[in-house]
């Protein structure tokens, strides 16, 4: 059963157990009425880290990152790998102003990790992250659904990759 729901590479939650329990949860805050607000993070310039220094790099990358987002988290939230270089936390009983504390104190984090890696490359690593909110006391039809919320998590984590984009440099 453990490996049914956690990551290879990282150890945390795989998406699949992700998605059931954020409905799990979905159904309890709408009961509660107690918020939760979910997190989605995407490592920047990560295929020019592969692309430069190897997959064992980048593997190695991935790794970090996981293991910086569950030292951030708290012990009841939920940290799980969504693919690739993107990654997902779930805090509970948490309403939008503590989430976006949590993401600067994500940022922080992944950027003191970054700082004391020795090659080069790894070093000016950053993150971009997105949040949306469900806060049944404040509205409780927005947004419908748990895959609207991840949607919205996805456009300002959008948002945020762009803003965090150098002068000039173009998606790939």
């Amino acid at each position: 059963e453990t490996k049914s729901i956690h990551d290879k590479m990282t150890g945390l939650y795989n998406y699949d157990f992700l998605r059931a329990r954020l409905e799990e949860e979905w159904r309890t805050s709408k009961k509660t009425k107690h918020p939760l607000s979910i997190v989605m993070t995407d490592l920047d310039r990560f295929k020019k880290i592969n692309d430069t220094l190897g997959h064992e790099a980048g593997n190695e990358m991935i790794r970090r990152a996981g293991a910086v987002l569950k030292q951030t988290a708290r012990g009841y939230d939920i940290v799980a790998r969504y693919g690739g270089d993107e990654f997902f936390v779930f805090l509970c009983h948490t309403g939008h102003e503590e989430a976006k504390a949590y993401r600067e104190r994500l940022r922080k984090a992944y950027h003191e990790m970054a700082a004391g890696l020795a090659e080069p490359g790894l070093r000016d690593s950053s993150v971009s992250i997105g949040l949306a909110t469900f806060d049944p006391k404040i509205d409780p039809k927005r947004p419908e659904n748990t895959q609207q919320l991840l949607e919205e998590a996805d456009k300002d984590l959008f948002i945020d990759k762009e803003a965090r984009r150098a002068p000039g440099e173009t998606r790939r």
